[in-house]
Protein backbone atom coordinates (compact mmCIF):
# COMPACT_ATOMS: atom_id res chain seq x y z
CA UNK A 1 0.00 0.00 0.00
CA UNK A 2 1.50 3.37 -1.12
CA UNK A 3 0.27 6.32 0.19
CA UNK A 4 0.51 9.83 -1.27
CA UNK A 5 -0.61 13.23 0.12
CA UNK A 6 -1.63 16.19 -2.23
CA UNK A 7 -1.09 19.21 -0.19
CA UNK A 8 -0.13 23.39 -0.83
CA UNK A 9 -0.89 25.89 1.36
CA UNK A 10 -2.81 27.84 -0.88
CA UNK A 11 -5.91 27.00 -2.61
CA UNK A 12 -6.99 26.95 -6.38
CA UNK A 13 -3.79 25.09 -7.10
CA UNK A 14 -5.24 21.52 -8.69
CA UNK A 15 -4.86 19.59 -5.71
CA UNK A 16 -8.28 17.98 -5.29
CA UNK A 17 -8.49 18.02 -9.74
CA UNK A 18 -4.87 16.11 -9.42
CA UNK A 19 -6.49 13.48 -6.80
CA UNK A 20 -9.60 12.80 -8.34
CA UNK A 21 -8.04 12.15 -11.90
CA UNK A 22 -4.91 10.17 -10.43
CA UNK A 23 -7.71 7.98 -8.57
CA UNK A 24 -9.51 7.50 -11.87
CA UNK A 25 -6.69 6.46 -13.99
CA UNK A 26 -5.10 3.90 -10.65
CA UNK A 27 -8.76 2.99 -10.66
CA UNK A 28 -9.06 2.06 -14.61
CA UNK A 29 -5.70 0.79 -14.71
CA UNK A 30 -6.70 -2.15 -12.17
CA UNK A 31 -5.22 -0.51 -8.87
CA UNK A 32 -7.88 -0.57 -5.83
CA UNK A 33 -7.36 3.69 -4.84
CA UNK A 34 -8.80 5.25 -1.79
CA UNK A 35 -9.17 8.76 -1.29
CA UNK A 36 -9.27 10.51 1.80
CA UNK A 37 -10.92 13.89 1.75
CA UNK A 38 -9.42 15.56 4.46
CA UNK A 39 -10.50 19.64 3.12
CA UNK A 40 -13.84 20.77 4.81
CA UNK A 41 -15.31 22.09 1.40
CA UNK A 42 -15.61 18.18 0.67
CA UNK A 43 -14.85 18.89 -3.09
CA UNK A 44 -13.44 15.16 -3.20
CA UNK A 45 -16.11 13.93 -1.79
CA UNK A 46 -18.68 15.94 -4.12
CA UNK A 47 -16.40 15.12 -7.33
CA UNK A 48 -16.59 11.24 -6.63
CA UNK A 49 -20.03 10.73 -5.48
CA UNK A 50 -22.21 13.25 -6.19
CA UNK A 51 -23.39 14.12 -2.92
CA UNK A 52 -22.26 16.37 0.51
CA UNK A 53 -24.45 14.25 2.83
CA UNK A 54 -22.95 10.94 4.42
CA UNK A 55 -23.54 9.37 7.43
CA UNK A 56 -20.33 9.17 8.72
CA UNK A 57 -17.13 10.75 7.75
CA UNK A 58 -13.44 11.29 8.19
CA UNK A 59 -14.57 14.14 11.43
CA UNK A 60 -16.15 10.61 12.37
CA UNK A 61 -13.11 9.13 12.58
CA UNK A 62 -10.70 12.20 13.99
CA UNK A 63 -13.12 13.10 16.78
CA UNK A 64 -15.62 10.13 17.38
CA UNK A 65 -13.44 7.20 17.12
CA UNK A 66 -14.97 5.78 14.45
CA UNK A 67 -12.94 3.40 12.42
CA UNK A 68 -11.45 4.86 8.85
CA UNK A 69 -12.68 1.58 7.67
CA UNK A 70 -16.44 1.83 8.56
CA UNK A 71 -16.73 5.10 6.62
CA UNK A 72 -16.04 3.98 3.32
CA UNK A 73 -18.20 4.52 0.62
CA UNK A 74 -17.44 3.13 -2.84
CA UNK A 75 -17.90 5.47 -6.01
CA UNK A 76 -19.11 4.63 -9.98
CA UNK A 77 -15.39 3.65 -10.80
CA UNK A 78 -14.47 0.06 -10.11
CA UNK A 79 -11.94 -0.02 -7.56
CA UNK A 80 -12.19 3.50 -6.75
CA UNK A 81 -13.18 4.55 -3.09
CA UNK A 82 -13.65 7.33 -1.14
CA UNK A 83 -13.37 8.65 3.05
CA UNK A 84 -15.64 11.41 2.70
CA UNK A 85 -15.63 15.00 4.22
CA UNK A 86 -17.95 16.90 5.89
CA UNK A 87 -17.81 20.73 6.30
CA UNK A 88 -17.81 19.51 10.33
CA UNK A 89 -14.04 19.45 9.59
CA UNK A 90 -13.83 23.02 9.27
CA UNK A 91 -14.14 22.93 13.22
CA UNK A 92 -11.98 19.95 14.10
CA UNK A 93 -8.22 21.63 14.73
CA UNK A 94 -10.34 23.88 17.37
CA UNK A 95 -12.17 20.78 18.79
CA UNK A 96 -9.03 18.95 18.92
CA UNK A 97 -7.15 21.55 20.26
CA UNK A 98 -5.75 19.92 23.53
CA UNK A 99 -6.26 16.82 22.31
CA UNK A 100 -2.65 14.39 23.22
CA UNK A 101 -1.40 12.66 19.73
CA UNK A 102 -3.71 15.21 17.57
CA UNK A 103 -1.02 15.10 14.71
CA UNK A 104 -0.79 11.80 14.47
CA UNK A 105 -4.70 10.68 14.09
CA UNK A 106 -4.85 10.62 10.40
CA UNK A 107 -1.90 8.01 10.32
CA UNK A 108 -2.91 5.59 13.56
CA UNK A 109 -6.99 5.71 11.70
CA UNK A 110 -4.60 4.57 8.27
CA UNK A 111 -2.59 2.34 10.25
CA UNK A 112 -5.74 -0.34 11.39
CA UNK A 113 -6.08 -0.86 7.76
CA UNK A 114 -5.25 -4.20 6.55
CA UNK A 115 -2.26 -3.41 3.85
CA UNK A 116 -3.85 -5.61 1.45
CA UNK A 117 -7.20 -3.29 1.53
CA UNK A 118 -5.31 -0.50 -1.16
CA UNK A 119 -2.30 -0.65 -3.63
CA UNK A 120 -2.80 3.64 -3.18
CA UNK A 121 -4.36 5.90 -0.39
CA UNK A 122 -4.62 9.31 -2.00
CA UNK A 123 -4.92 12.47 0.76
CA UNK A 124 -6.39 15.44 -0.62
CA UNK A 125 -5.97 18.52 2.14
CA UNK A 126 -7.53 21.59 2.50
CA UNK A 127 -5.69 25.15 1.57
CA UNK A 128 -4.54 25.66 4.81
CA UNK A 129 -1.73 24.08 6.80
CA UNK A 130 -2.40 25.24 10.37
CA UNK A 131 0.67 24.79 12.65
CA UNK A 132 3.51 23.92 10.33
CA UNK A 133 4.88 27.49 10.93
CA UNK A 134 1.99 29.33 9.33
CA UNK A 135 2.12 32.30 11.83
CA UNK A 136 -1.82 33.07 11.30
Amino acid sequence: MRIFTLANNKGGVTKTTTTVNLAYGLARAGRRVLVVDTDAQSNSTYSLIGKLSQENTLFDVLLNGARLADIIVGTQQERLYLAPSSIDLSAADLLMASAPGRERKLKRALAQMPTDSFDYILIDTPPNLRGRGDPS
